[in-house]
């Protein structure tokens, strides 16, 4: 309703109602599309349309005037994590009516910002950078950056995948290396880095490097797939020995915020084995805690 008058518009002209509302009311759009989790019955509608339901959020934020409020039924487990569909734009969330047997809420999101530029700005950052690992590149940029000498900071990246990552690197003035185990991952890489730049590895074997040959050498999120420890430590041991430093980042879901969030941190990183053939029961043993890790880094 506008000024007391019912109207009705089709979808496509909802762009023409930015701003004009004190309040929106999702229907079930959102459930429509997939906006439902539930661990316990294994259901994981919401991680596989994310893109989908922050537009669609963002679309509904965008006819708020600003102070505006949302209302929409989150159904599901954990609800924390659909709740950060909503969170992730500028404004607050508060719950009410919670139905802890049936794990549903109402939730109310008052916008404090929803023009166009805030809204897609929150898109670019939760939908384009993430599928880019483009925060992971952003923190790694700032080590590097510090790391830098008078000459060209030389960098390997080891289990660099297709090497989008270590284009970033080449992007600003260092000299990239990849080391990689899958011949399909480095072919893609040498086509993305050049052939030069790209070795294909046993898994096994001494590194193809001289002793202190690079600046840094980078392990990310690569050693919880080494299924041997005894391996894990030859390649921190290798790592070491072709590189003044050595930086590694790795999964550490039960670190997660909340009981809710780390359940679903440890079934989402139990999962992603798979895609690689390797089996998440067998696996999630390779992710260890800090002090594990620490043990390791010390040995190599």
């Amino acid at each position: 309703r506008i000024q007391g008058r019912k109207i009705e518009v089709a979808p496509d002209s909802l762009n023409k109602l930015a701003g004009k509302f004190d309040l929106v009311v999702d229907a079930g759009e959102l459930a429509n599309i997939g906006f439902a989790m539930d661990l316990a019955k294994f259901r994981w509608d919401a991680l596989a349309k994310p893109d989908e339901l922050l537009k669609v959020i963002a679309s509904s934020l965008a006819l708020l005037k600003p102070g505006g409020h949302l209302l929409s039924m989150i159904d599901g487990d954990p609800q924390e994590f659909l709740v950060s569909f909503f969170t992730a734009f500028p404004g607050q969330a508060r719950e009410h009516s919670r139905d802890t047997i049936t794990n549903s809420c109402l939730l109310e999101f008052r916008v404090t910002a929803a023009s166009t530029e805030c809204l897609q700005e929150v898109l670019d950052r939760e939908v384009n950078d993430e599928r880019s690992h483009r925060r992971y590149a952003n923190l790694l940029q700032s080590v590097l950056s510090k790391s830098r000498c008078s000459t060209t900071l030389k960098v390997l990246d080891v289990g660099g995948g297709d090497g989008h990552m270590a284009e970033w690197w080449l992007d600003m003035g260092c000299e990239v290396s990849l080391l990689e185990v899958d011949a399909t991952c480095a072919q893609a890489a040498e086509e993305r880095l050049g052939k030069s730049r790209v070795a294909l590895h046993d898994g096994f074997s001494a590194w193809p490097y001289a002793d202190g040959f690079f600046d840094i050498c980078l392990l990310l999120f690569v050693l919880h797939h080494i299924a041997s420890e005894e391996v894990v430590r030859q390649t921190l041991s290798e790592a070491a020995r072709v590189s003044r430093q050595v930086l590694v980042m790795e999964d550490q879901p039960r670190s997660a915020a909340t009981q809710g969030l780390c359940r679903l941190a440890v079934a989402v990183t139990a999962e992603h084995f798979r895609p690689f053939g390797q089996d998440p029961a067998q696996y999630m043993r390779n992710i260890r805690s800090d002090p594990l890790w620490r043990s390791l880094f010390a040995g190599a």
